[in-house]
């Protein structure tokens, strides 16, 4: 994140990024850990979005500080190949991370989840987290545990994971194709 500031009713982020700018143009979706947003302008090695009032206190984008390690997602393209949960961006509420336990191969995340939206949570369903498609292994009263795989942890801002942190949770839209939620 390189800057994010208030205008009028609108947030102005502005996201210093390389890879992601390919091929880039205004109105195209970028996802923001997990928060899916409308560029806005292009400028060299820089894309601005904004971001409305219900978005910004929904998100933990109220939480970031310029120089934040985001994670970014083009949109998919409808003829491309699906390797993984479907995830649209909607980000619901935020969760806050309780334990992150490292360890060679596997890492275990604890996150607490709100309670009125630990409802619609699955075990073995998915769950986005800043964006991050991940499988809930089990839950517990207000929170749940996600294994996170070293490649995961390599490729993505949860390197950068503490307790404490604020996460975007957006669930999964289909969580009775997994069992129900248990």
């Amino acid at each position: 994140m390189k800057k994010i500031e208030r205008r009028g009713q609108f947030w102005d982020i502005a996201v210093s990024c390389e890879k992601v700018l390919s091929d880039l143009k205004i109105g195209d979706s970028v996802s923001i850990d997990g928060t899916c947003l409308t560029v806005t302008e292009i400028n060299p090695g820089i894309f601005r979005s904004q971001v409305s009032l219900s978005t910004f206190n929904t998100t933990k984008i109220k939480h970031c500080r310029p120089g934040a390690v985001i994670n970014l997602e083009r949109a998919l393209r409808v003829n491309s190949r699906v390797g993984g949960h479907f995830v649209q961006g909607h980000v619901e509420t935020t969760g806050r991370i309780l334990k992150f336990l490292r360890s060679p191969g596997n890492s275990t995340l604890e996150i607490h989840i709100p309670k009125n939206f630990l409802s619609g949570i699955a075990v073995k369903g998915y769950v986005a987290v800043d964006g991050i498609s991940l499988t809930v292994r089990s839950k517990k009263h207000l929170s749940i545990d996600i294994i996170v795989i070293e490649e995961t942890f390599r490729s993505t801002n949860l390197k950068h994971a503490r307790p404490g942190q604020y996460v975007n949770i957006e669930r999964d839209y289909m969580p009775l194709t997994h069992g129900g939620t248990k």
